[in-house]
């Protein structure tokens, strides 16, 4: 888990020096750190990870990463109860909505 953390702490640092053109590739790393969370059992933390990627994906309008979330959200399904996962669960209907919505 130490070293979870330190490439979490690493990937966060890359992040806050994206500059505003690659914000989108933000989501695409706050997916790969849900991801990496997931396979090592933190939930709560995959799930705010992926909440805070889905947000960016949104801001940016990246339809493009919009299935990388839905497989992140078939991941954390079994754990919906759980206020993170809800929550994630909850903004992922919104941005298919605001998607689904913006192709009419």
């Amino acid at each position: 888990m130490g070293r979870l953390g330190e490439a979490e702490d690493l990937a966060r640092a890359v992040i806050s020096r994206l500059p505003e053109v690659d914000r989108k590739r933000a989501g695409i790393i706050l997916g790969d750190i849900a991801t990496a969370h997931i396979v090592h059992g933190s939930i709560n933390e995959a799930a705010r990870a992926a909440r805070e990627g889905l947000t960016i994906v949104r801001e940016t309008e990246s339809v493009i990463w919009l299935p990388r979330f839905e497989v992140l959200a078939k991941s954390l399904e079994q754990w919906r109860t759980q206020q993170p996962v809800r929550l994630f669960l909850e903004d992922l209907g919104l941005t298919k909505r605001q998607f689904s919505a913006s192709r009419h």
